[in-house]
């Protein structure tokens, strides 16, 4: 059974089968039932009936004799019918009684009336009609549930592998599983197959390029920032001053640019490893230390509003870096006057890193694409290249975490975005 038409055609012949086999047998029953009983009922009468002189035994008889099978014999003439009826069957109504009527003649001239009541001829037939009736009316449901289930377990290899494909992570493409599929499935496997190998060959030269490019460029970059660095703007003329201070913030953000290419090639080329444990809180205050001065001029707010003793199974340097992401971006999109707040606490047994900032917040309709490389939505501020925010993803997903981003409205009406990243707690 290597095909779904295989295997709906075997398994809903075996219910249909099974299921009629069972049917026939009560129905066969039921009925073998009610034409015993009918005998039994009508050699009972017989013997009645032949006995008459015997009152005791007659009543005896009687007494076994149901109602709805009672049989009337008597003579035409000495009864209730009437004496004009020719021989054969007729339906006559006598004693508020309709009766069913076999007239036949004997060799002596008597005429002898066999009759039975209609209602219940015509209730035995009814009974008889339905116990054949009953057996189908409870195939038919069960019939269709076990339909469902058979068409239900035939496609759960289908199901499961819609299941595979939509559980891919679209930039670590893995081959789909080919063993054990029905034959109709495996063409239509390999093909996705084949075309998941283009794309995971497509995916790595591109992450190759970006890292080789980065590294290529990132030599030159930091030999010219080290001469511009090293040139006295004062010496210029002040015409000049302006131009060099912006040929330095230029340089500075390619270098930014080449460190932050560098950083999502590694993250992203890197296969997960076991780690080992690091103190979250210990990065985490390092890299707000570090951060104050630039929040200090700025005027905003900066420091902890609960911070907890926890460990994480991480990379130490991916620690500061996704965290100094995370708070270049706060601290850039709070206007002068405002907080930001850093929480590190345990709930559920995970690690818990919220960092709330007063800004803008980002609109719904871009939420999910703050995570695409490059991308710095509708509204930029400052100096940002769109890759803090996947950097931050790739590191959360190499070591098991999650992150997520909310706008929040605070007191008088402020708004501003919490970040939320957690990661399981060690041991």
């Amino acid at each position: 059974m290597k095909t779904l038409r295989a295997r709906l055609f075997i398994g809903m012949t075996l219910f249909i089968l099974a299921f009629g086999v069972c049917a026939g047998i009560v129905a066969f029953r039921s009925a073998f039932d009610e034409a015993i009983e009918l005998q039994d009922a009508i050699l009972v009468q017989i013997a009645a009936l032949r006995l008459p002189k015997d009152e005791t035994t007659n009543a005896a008889n009687a007494s076994r004799i149901d109602e709805e099978d009672r049989v009337v014999i008597e003579e035409l003439g000495s009864g209730v019918f009437p004496s004009t009826l020719g021989d054969g069957f007729h339906i006559v109504a006598a004693d508020d009684t309709r009766w069913r009527v076999l007239v036949q003649s004997e060799k002596d001239g008597r005429r002898i009336a066999v009759a039975q009541s209609t209602a219940l001829r015509d209730e035995t037939a009814r009974d008889a009609a339905l116990r054949t009736l009953i057996p189908l009316g409870t195939l038919i449901p069960c019939l269709m549930v076990m339909v469902a289930i058979v068409i239900r377990l035939t496609f759960r290899p289908l199901s499961a592998l819609s299941a595979k494909v939509d559980a891919q992570e679209i930039e670590r493409l893995e081959r789909l599983p080919d063993g054990n599929l029905p034959g109709e499935l495996e063409p239509f496997v390999a093909s996705i197959n084949r075309l998941l190998d283009r794309l995971e060959l497509v995916f790595t030269q591109q992450r190759r390029f970006i890292a080789d490019a980065a590294h290529e460029l990132r030599s030159p970059i930091t030999a010219l920032s080290l001469q511009v660095q090293n040139i006295d703007s004062t010496a210029l003329p002040r015409n000049q001053q302006a131009r060099f201070d912006e040929l330095r913030s230029g340089m500075l953000r390619i270098g930014r640019l080449l460190e932050q290419l560098l950083a999502l090639a590694r993250y992203d080329a890197q296969p997960k490893a076991n780690p080992a444990k690091v103190e979250f809180d210990a990065v985490l205050k390092a890299q707000v230390a570090d951060f104050l001065p630039q929040a200090e001029a700025l005027g905003v707010d900066l420091g902890f509003e609960r911070l907890e003793s926890i460990a994480v199974r991480a990379d130490a340097a991916a620690l500061a870096m996704l965290t100094r992401n995370l708070l270049d971006n706060a601290i850039r999109h709070t206007p002068p006057g405002g907080r930001v707040d850093v929480s590190l606490q345990t709930q559920d047994e995970q690690a818990l890193l919220l960092i709330e900032d007063r800004g803008p917040g980002i609109r719904p309709e871009v939420l999910s694409r703050v995570f695409e490389p490059f991308y710095r939505g509708p509204d930029p501020i400052g100096e940002g290249n769109g890759l803090g925010l996947p950097i931050v993803q790739k590191i959360v997903d190499r070591f098991g975490g999650k992150v997520t981003l909310s706008n929040i409205v605070k007191e008088e009406g402020r708004t501003g975005l919490r970040v939320t990243v957690s990661f399981p707690r060690a041991s």
